[in-house]
């Protein structure tokens, strides 16, 4: 499956953010974004990375959404990746 094939759906969250359906981290908590930040970009809620809130910012919901699929698929952040290899 492509990532780029993926389509963010939503729920509301109860802190102003949304849920976004179809993530997963490994220890069982679900993707989430937000703009509740006082330059309203958009942001990955839980994000691990150092700095996260200054240098990853996203234009919309979908983008940071995007982004989140994308971090919590990569090796860092999985410890059950594995690259696609064709086969």
């Amino acid at each position: 499956m492509q990532l780029d094939d993926w389509t963010p759906s939503y729920g509301a969250w109860r802190h102003g953010g949304w849920y976004v359906y179809g993530i997963r981290r490994v220890g069982g908590a679900c993707g989430c974004v937000s703009r509740n930040y006082p330059d309203k970009k958009w942001r990955i809620v839980c994000d691990p990375r150092p700095d996260a809130y200054e240098k990853y910012t996203y234009k919309s919901r979908d983008e940071a959404a995007r982004a989140e699929r994308a971090l919590v698929s990569g090796p860092r952040f999985n410890p059950f990746y594995r690259p696609y290899t064709g086969r």
